[in-house]
């Protein structure tokens, strides 16, 4: 810990409002169309249909729509691992398409999916992994950032286990400390809360809140999380890869 008791990535003190002077959009999403095509080229299904949308730092972005929406294509698209047919996306002012690899720097991403961690290591040595991949910023600092991690998300008695004896919820609570690590200026989440317990699912929706609130982290996510006391909060309607309405409670 940091002198003072203070961790690397402890919760934001109340007053902490340093990222308010950041000027510009944390995500540009613009114009952008998606068409599935089948093995020989012949296109099959159109999830997005020129889609337009910003998000602002400090912003909670909530997608909601039925079922063939379009939301997860918005999400992976987002990160990088769905290109589009049409349109691009911007991430810290940098072309998804163009500079992927700084782009990406600045995503923190949960899929929904529990293999987005290694079964094999354990829960500490899955973030210590991750996180000198994606931010080297020394051992020490790193190991100071997972046992907070750990410790907010109820992991850290469980963190020598192999992440493969995990249950589903729990490995879902590592998928999140991973994206979580080296504080992304966007985190994008596709239903960060499935497998969790009521008191895990309202620990993490409490420190999202705070991290939007205080430290100015755009957040996208689907499905819809009110999270209460939001500073600012975004409901986006997707109905057959358009996007409907945008609407903002507070």
């Amino acid at each position: 810990m940091r002198r003072g008791g203070e961790s690397p990535f402890s919760p934001p003190q109340a007053g902490r409002v340093s990222w308010r002077g950041i000027m510009g959009e944390a995500v540009r999403f613009e114009r952008v169309t998606k068409i599935y095509s089948n093995l020989a080229g012949r296109p099959v299904a159109r999830a997005l249909a020129g889609v337009s949308f910003a998000v602002k730092p400090g912003e909670i972005f909530s997608l909601l729509g039925p079922n063939g929406a379009g939301k997860s294509t918005i999400i992976k698209i987002i990160a990088g691992v769905v290109e589009p047919t049409s349109g691009y996306v911007k991430v810290g002012g940098f072309d998804m398409s163009r500079d992927r690899r700084r782009a990406q720097s600045r995503l923190g991403v949960v899929l929904g999916d529990s293999r987005a961690v290694y079964w094999r290591l354990t829960v500490k040595e899955n973030l210590e992994y991750f996180g000198i991949l994606r931010n080297p910023v020394g051992i020490r600092a790193l190991r100071e950032q997972a046992d907070y991690l750990l410790q907010l998300l109820g992991l850290y008695d469980m963190r020598h286990r192999p992440a493969g004896e995990l249950s589903r919820g729990m490995r879902q609570k590592l998928a999140c400390a991973v994206a979580l690590l080296g504080e992304p200026n966007v985190i994008l989440m596709d239903e960060p809360t499935a497998g969790l317990d009521v008191q895990a699912t309202k620990s993490l929706t409490e420190f999202l809140r705070l991290i939007a609130r205080e430290k100015g982290k755009a957040i996208i996510m689907r499905p819809l999380i009110f999270p209460s006391g939001c500073q600012v909060f975004c409901l986006a309607v997707v109905m057959l890869g358009l996007f409907t309405c945008r609407l903002y409670l507070s």
